[in-house]
């Protein structure tokens, strides 16, 4: 709670539109240690974890990148990892 005390934009129920509150739980001591002076927004935060994955936490590091293999926020994570193959819906008849 004090660390979420300490960095605003990383609070729970803070406004940060490139973080997910997942990546956030996840990602908290990561951002203490490795991102504390980036300033959160116009993903920043994202691009300093990225630059940092190989230092990340496991757990920060499995959110980061699940959430560039996901088509809905691959975009938002600046990642470049490979994804395990998607299955293909089925198309409909």
């Amino acid at each position: 709670m004090i660390a979420a005390l300490l960095v605003p934009g990383w609070a729970a129920g803070a406004s940060q539109p490139d973080i997910s509150a997942e990546q956030r739980q996840a990602c908290q001591g990561d951002y203490l240690r490795h991102c504390l002076g980036t300033a959160p927004g116009e993903g920043r935060v994202l691009a300093c974890m990225a630059a940092n994955f190989a230092k990340l936490s496991p757990k920060c590091a499995a959110s980061l990148a699940e959430a560039a293999c996901d088509p809905q926020t691959a975009a938002m994570v600046p990642l470049s990892i490979e994804c395990p193959a998607r299955p293909i819906a089925p198309a409909a008849e």
